[in-house]
């Protein structure tokens, strides 16, 4: 057998064996929920409560525009950006202290 021939045989059993070793790590990944055997997450409420008022306040930017055509739909982006700012926790204001 030629030199360059055994060293591939050689580095696939090395490889081979390398690999026995990790098992489990080399399983495939699992796409199931493990909680509920079920192929896709349920959203969380929370974000549920987060996609209904973003897709409100697109509706009341939508009218305020008067309506355009294209619909509630094309304001879905700014609505995404003002719901997420209006969540976002405020930061504290430091007082300062007498001196």
């Amino acid at each position: 057998m030629p030199l360059e021939t055994r060293s591939k045989h050689s580095r696939e059993a090395s490889l081979d064996e390398a690999l026995k070793e990790t098992f489990p790590a080399s399983d495939p990944v699992s796409t199931g929920n493990p909680s509920t055997g079920s192929r896709t997450p349920e959203p969380a409420p929370r974000q549920e409560a987060f996609d209904r008022r973003v897709h409100e306040e697109a509706e009341k930017l939508w009218r305020e525009a008067g309506c355009p055509e294209s619909g509630p739909e094309a304001f879905l982006y700014e609505a995404q950006i003002l719901v997420t700012i209006e969540e976002e926790p405020k930061p504290r204001q430091h007082r300062k202290s007498p001196s």
